[in-house]
C-alpha cells in the first residue's frame, strides 16, 4: 500500500496529506502546494475524491462521516489537515 509510511518520522499531517495527493496525482506534483484548490486546479475530480477519501481514512485511521463530506473539507491540503486533526481529537 503506498500510504503505509504515513505517520512515520517527523512529518506533519499536512506533509503526509501532501504526499498522498502527490501519490494520487503525480502528473500535477509541480503545481500542488498546501493551499492549492485541488478542485479548481483540476487535480481532484469526483473519482479522485473517492480515492483521496479512502487514502485519508486508511492513512490516518479515521472514519469520515457523511456530514464531513463537504467539498470545502477537501478543497486543499490545508483544509484536509484541519479535518484530520478534528477527527483525531
Amino acid at each position: 500500500m503506498p500510504f503505509d509510511r504515513i505517520g512515520q518520522g517527523n512529518m506533519t499531517n499536512e506533509e503526509n496529506i501532501l504526499q498522498i495527493v502527490f501519490d494520487l496525482a503525480p502528473e500535477h506534483k509541480a503545481k500542488i502546494t498546501a493551499d492549492t484548490d485541488l478542485f479548481a486546479a483540476g487535480i481532484i475530480d469526483s473519482f479522485g475524491m473517492l480515492n483521496l477519501l479512502s487514502a485519508i481514512e486508511d492513512a490516518f485511521g479515521v472514519a469520515i462521516a457523511d456530514d464531513d463530506l463537504d467539498q470545502n473539507n477537501f478543497r486543499s491540503v490545508t483544509s484536509i489537515a484541519a479535518l484530520v486533526a478534528r477527527l483525531k481529537q
